[in-house]
């Protein structure tokens, strides 16, 4: 399975304004939280222009019990569910769910982690470099969210720098 990062669009220099999802557990392990759910909804927000878009976090485990992660980017938060109320909120949508956010949210790179060969890659790892912190997503038999204050390592191999 080939993963068409080259699609996405470029979220350096934009803000990870949250973290979404039906029901977030999180946690603090020494200097570093952790956050597990089923799936993820990211809002990402350009600052020059105030677009926004939502990059939906899932996973699958393939015949081989090979776990992937999938990242769709998307114009609303969904699955989750939510509202668009212009009086209340113009250019927003109200999300009914658990979030999460980092103060630092300026987004230096973004890489993606995994497997791969001559025939195909397995993603299983995303990690945000922020300004002061980095933020891992890993499968398994949850998608586990690391926020650390250094460069997780690691992750397998480097399948896709999207700074």
């Amino acid at each position: 399975m080939k993963i068409d990062w080259q699609s996405l669009k470029s979220v350096q220099g934009c803000l990870l304004t949250g973290i979404y999802a039906n029901q977030l557990d999180v946690y603090q392990y020494n200097k570093f939280l952790i956050i597990n759910s089923v799936l993820l909804i990211l809002k990402i927000k350009n600052p020059n222009s105030l677009e926004f878009w939502y990059w939906k976090i899932d996973w699958f485990e393939d015949e081989i019990g090979d776990d992937f992660l999938i990242i769709e980017e998307q114009e609303t938060p969904e699955p989750i569910e939510y509202s668009y109320e212009p009086e209340i909120a113009s250019n927003q949508h109200l999300l009914m769910s658990s979030s999460f956010s980092v103060e630092q949210n300026k987004i230096k790179k973004v890489s993606g982690y995994g497997f791969k060969d001559e025939k195909s890659e397995i993603l299983t790892s995303i990690v945000f470099e922020l300004e002061e912190s980095f933020i891992s997503i890993t499968t398994g038999a949850v998608i586990t969210t690391k926020i650390t204050e250094k460069e997780p390592d690691d992750l397998g191999d480097l399948i896709f720098p999207c700074d």
